[in-house]
């Protein structure tokens, strides 16, 4: 892998050892740890200058503060580029634009439980397992059914349809946009098995 060069830590100064082809130029540290501590404040100002766009409506009655730019498939608001690493979520810079940097570890809450608010009166820093223990006691641990989940391609009247059918797997699968896999779980009632089981006495095909 190439020949190892001592090198400083641009952080807390230890020194340490490294491949010179991993050496990419500007500062080096010793561990992610370090390099975190003086990339995160950065980081920060640069989502706060986005954020400071101002991309939210208030809400009269709840006091939320509606994010109006993009929201993620669950309903948070984001800011930045597509890629992971280039994106935030917006009541994350909204915490920290209020609050300061979040500390290690904790995650940003909701106590208005409005997933797209960012107004930082409504926001607290908590544990993963405050987060857990707070969606249980308001009940949000319910999971989505049927058409209901973000990602159904199906209604109701389609499996009932489906289940129902004598047709070939494949034959139902063109009709519904589905794969035959998808048909198969439906009619063997491994999916959907909120809906009323199987007709008694029907053929399944897979043909």
């Amino acid at each position: 892998m190439g020949t190892q060069i001592k090198c400083v830590c641009a952080h807390c100064g230890a020194p340490f050892m490294r491949y010179r082809s991993h050496i990419r130029g500007g500062n080096t540290y010793c561990s992610g740890a370090c390099a975190q501590k003086v990339l995160a404040p950065t980081r920060e100002r640069h989502w706060q200058d986005i954020f400071s766009e101002k991309l939210w409506i208030p809400e009269p009655n709840s006091g939320c503060w509606l994010w109006l730019g993009q929201l993620n498939r669950l309903g948070y608001g984001v800011i930045g580029r597509r890629a992971k690493s280039k994106q935030m979520f917006a009541h994350r810079a909204a915490y920290i634009m209020a609050h300061g940097s979040i500390p290690a570890g904790m995650d940003i809450l909701h106590r208005c439980d409005v997933r797209c608010c960012v107004n930082p009166d409504h926001l607290y820093a908590g544990t993963h397992t405050d987060n857990m223990h707070d969606m249980f006691s308001k009940g949000r641990r319910k999971a989505a059914r049927g058409s209901a989940h973000w990602a159904a391609k199906l209604i109701a009247e389609d499996v009932l349809a489906i289940r129902s059918s004598s047709e070939p797997h494949k034959v139902l699968a063109i009709r519904y946009c589905v794969s035959t896999h998808n048909i198969h779980t439906i009619r063997s009632n491994r999916s959907w098995r909120h809906l009323s089981q199987i007709p008694p006495g029907r053929t399944d095909t897979t043909d």
